[in-house]
């Protein structure tokens, strides 16, 4: 069952998954999979969209107060979803 193939394989795959383009899609694909649980009913009946772009993640709130106040806890949101995702990906929110 050892395949000389598969190393090439594997190491092709960790190349791919280990991109900062493919990290953006998939932690892209996790959030707004999550986001219900994870941010709560509220905060997402008005999230209208979640985006990812050059480690920043972009959200756009149809409710200034609650912009407001994510805005006012930037960091605390920040930390939580590193530590849902794993790892500490994402330099900036972007909340509009």
């Amino acid at each position: 069952m050892n395949d000389p193939n598969m190393h090439p394989f594997r190491q092709l795959m960790h190349s791919i998954m280990g991109s900062d383009k493919f990290k953006h899609k998939m932690y892209e694909a996790r959030l707004r999979a999550d986001w219900p649980r994870l941010m709560g009913k509220m905060i997402n009946d008005y999230t209208d969209d979640i985006q990812v772009r050059n480690h920043k993640l972009i959200l756009t709130i149809s409710s200034a107060p609650l912009k407001q106040e994510l805005t006012a806890s930037k960091q605390k949101f920040l930390n939580l979803i590193h530590r849902h995702i794993g790892e500490a990906f994402f330099k900036d929110i972007v909340i509009r």
